[in-house]
């Protein structure tokens, strides 16, 4: 019977992969790299979070005693996966539209990206102490008001890309791009509300 905290590693583990995925991705508006050397790496990522959560949800069927609800663990480990994958995603796609850069709107939402998954990883920290502490309220407020942002920033960059890019073709793409980034925060979000009410229910 695995021991109770190896929950809490997987939960970690994984949070800290989205955060070097959303850093690498972030980096392609910094550094200019190619954009397939960008994909291939996250895509690894994204197979070493595929095992983490498998490696959990096989944990979760061999465990008698759990720390928390079992529909909890397999909740949380796989809306911790959906973020992952939403980074593949965007990564996928800018090698499929050939963008050599990316623009200032989805370099802000990359960036809050980084900011959002690292308050993830924060708060998953927390979570073994099953307690609202102060801490851990923070990340929660912090996640929040980034998602908030995103928001802003997401419908600004939308009105901009209408009223600057004449290219029907290129809107729609960089649109599709936007998409992925605003939803990857908002993932971002659902795992902060899922992590407050594992510990609501189990304080």
């Amino acid at each position: 019977m695995p021991n109770h905290d190896i929950f809490f590693n997987f939960f970690e583990k994984h949070a800290t992969i989205s955060l070097e995925a959303a850093q690498l991705l972030a980096q392609f508006a910094s550094s200019n790299p190619k954009p397939t050397d960008i994909f291939q790496r996250i895509k690894t990522f994204e197979h070493e979070a595929d095992k983490v959560t498998q490696q959990c949800i096989e944990a979760l069927h061999k465990t008698f005693i759990t720390p928390m609800d079992r529909t909890d663990i397999y909740r949380l480990i796989t809306t911790l996966d959906d973020i992952i994958d939403e980074i593949e995603d965007i990564a996928k796609l800018i090698v499929i539209y050939k963008f050599d850069h990316l623009r200032q709107d989805a370099t802000q939402l990359a960036e809050i990206l980084v900011a959002s998954t690292n308050e993830v990883l924060l708060a998953v920290k927390q979570l073994k102490k099953m307690k609202i502490t102060e801490t851990i309220r923070c990340h929660f407020v912090n996640i929040n008001s980034l998602e908030n942002e995103a928001d802003t920033v997401f419908l600004q960059a939308l009105g901009r890309l209408f009223d600057e890019e004449n290219d029907a073709k290129t809107l729609i793409k960089w649109k599709e791009v936007y998409e992925h980034l605003e939803q990857a925060i908002d993932v971002c979000e659902d795992v902060s509300n899922i992590i407050e009410g594992i510990i609501l229910e189990n304080e």
